[in-house]
């Protein structure tokens, strides 16, 4: 059987690229096709059934996501590698849907163009002796086994569940020679910038470049414990040169994944690795000793360090409680001004050292915590939602400790009658009023101010007298009732410029606010002849 290949790209030069890079009589290509557009490319695929096409997404024509929803939906076997200059999160996703093998970012190199051929070719040799409905039977079991792994193996690592022959079953290699525990500093940035909030599609980027960089290295296990802790796990037997007991190599690869994950993803990492080669069942061991590893990370940057500052008389940081005192004083008495300010000065004390680890970073969200919870029980706060909204625990950002810390004191002072009623809550309400137009969440906002999803729920129903989903979505009926008023947008541009992808359902939305269609509502406004 002869096997062949389209390159589709509407740059010449990108085309000839992937064509002169690619050693195609090692892989047992015969014929290949450079291709400028999507249609072109749709009719050589039903005329020649190639075994794998190398894609760009945005093209004249048909787009990259279109194709591959064609190809998709008529169930062809052909196995898409997506070569884009273009790392936006819709194309990546377009491409995890329809089951791309890989998506690579231009400029791109030879080593990575073969072995994505070579993934896809074996894909495709597989998927030949099935149909596509066994295909996707199947990857759908797969997926939802290798969830279910996942988790068996996080529960064990994290010490929730003891070694047993299934757990055993979990790992290819007898012993484990080096264990990395990864945390992701910046993950809910990144996932919302990068991601569209789409964790799914964030995991998956992750693995990939994880992957990736690690293949050369032998046998590895990645395993996700938390949104943002992972772990990898080097096997002592993979052939990867490793020297047992020694971590050196394993460090070198692991700063290569971190440094990947950096400038592919703007993802920052810390982590810890393991010292010890112990046999799989003491794993946990190793996860202990990876963690020490990790708590003794310096969470500041190089670059950010002020200068120095003396430590406490015992050589220790600043201390967080001896700010309580004053604390509470200015909950009952003082502004929001006065407590930011605290936490700010505090935040600069321990900064201006030059080095803080994350353990003690953790011991000060503890204290910060126990204050609160504290707090809350002294001026006996009824409203225990916002409990849900501590800080987190592996938080590994200062700046971000700093806010999540500030608003929650906020919270509490709000609840007391201090420092303006309804401050915070009325921040939420400008954010929104200028952010209408965005794919806006209740969890969006809980993350960006640092309040749980209840407290906000709770406090928009008090102050404003209406849900929080029925404030924006009165906000946006609202604005598309001046757009079809005075302009002659349509439908579907108004739909979007309010905030809705989907135009049915803002017509329906619409709708059920005013009791007629957006079409009958300008139509009536231009003819005078109803009222609203």
């Amino acid at each position: 059987m002869k096997l062949k290949v389209i390159i589709l790209d509407d740059e010449r030069a990108v085309r000839e690229g992937i064509d002169l890079l690619i050693d195609w009589d090692r892989y047992g290509i015969t014929d290949r096709y450079l291709v400028e557009d999507g249609l072109t490319a749709l009719q050589i695929i039903h005329e020649e059934q190639p075994a794998v096409m190398f894609s760009d997404m945005k093209m004249p024509g048909i787009n990259g996501i279109e194709l591959l929803q064609r190809l998709r939906d008529e169930k062809i076997n052909t196995q898409v590698i997506i070569v884009s200059g273009y790392d936006d999160y819709q194309y990546m996703k377009a491409a995890i849907q329809a089951k791309g093998v890989d998506y690579i970012l231009k400029p791109f190199r030879k080593a990575e163009l073969e072995a994505s051929l070579e993934r896809a070719l074996s894909l495709w040799r597989e998927s030949e002796k099935m149909t596509y409905s066994d295909i996707d039977h199947n990857y759908t079991i797969k997926s939802a086994g290798a969830i279910l792994n996942e988790r068996k193996m996080s529960a064990f690592l994290k010490g929730e569940t003891p070694f047993s022959k299934p757990i055993a079953d979990l790992f290819p290699y007898a012993k484990v020679g080096s264990i990395c525990e990864l945390l992701l500093k910046n993950r809910l940035d990144v996932l919302k910038r990068r991601f569209g909030g789409d964790s799914a599609l964030l995991d998956f980027a992750i693995s990939n470049i994880v992957n990736d960089v690690l293949k050369p290295c032998g046998n590895h296990i990645l395993c996700r414990l938390e949104d943002d802790q992972w772990v990898i796990m080097d096997a002592a037997d993979s052939g990867s040169g490793y020297q047992a007991g020694s971590d050196s190599n394993f460090s070198n690869s692991i700063e290569r994944v971190t440094a990947s994950l950096s400038e592919t993803i703007e993802l920052e990492v810390l982590y810890g690795i393991s010292q010890s080669v112990l046999p799989v069942r003491d794993a946990q061991i190793l996860m202990g000793e990876a963690r020490r590893s990790l708590l003794e990370c310096n969470i500041l940057k190089e670059n950010e360090v002020l200068p120095a500052l003396e430590l406490s008389e015992d050589g220790k940081l600043p201390l967080l409680h001896e700010q309580f005192v004053v604390m509470s004083k200015v909950l009952e008495t003082g502004s929001k001004e006065d407590l930011s300010q605290i936490v700010k000065d505090f935040v600069q004390k321990i900064v201006r050292t030059g080095q803080v680890p994350l353990r003690d970073l953790q011991s000060y969200t503890l204290e910060a915590n126990l204050f609160l919870r504290r707090s809350q029980k002294q001026y006996e706060l009824k409203n225990g939602e916002r409990l849900q909204s501590e800080i987190p625990l592996w938080i590994s950002d200062v700046s971000e400790w700093e806010k999540w810390f500030i608003h929650q004191l906020w919270a509490v002072q709000e609840e007391l009658g201090r420092g303006g009623h309804g401050d915070l809550i009325s921040e939420i309400k400008e954010y929104i009023r200028a952010h209408f137009n965005t794919d806006l969440s209740l969890t969006d906002i809980s993350n960006r101010f640092y309040l749980s999803p209840q407290y906000i729920s709770r406090r928009f129903k008090e102050i404003y007298g209406c849900t929080f989903i029925q404030f924006i979505t009165d906000l946006r009926v609202e604005k598309a009732k001046s757009l079809l008023m005075n302009t002659s947008l349509s439908i579907l541009k108004i739909s979007e410029l309010v905030g809705y992808e989907d135009e049915t359902y803002f017509s329906k939305v619409f709708k059920k606010h005013k009791g007629i269609s957006p079409k009958q509502y300008r139509k009536a406004n231009k003819d005078k002849n109803m009222q609203f």
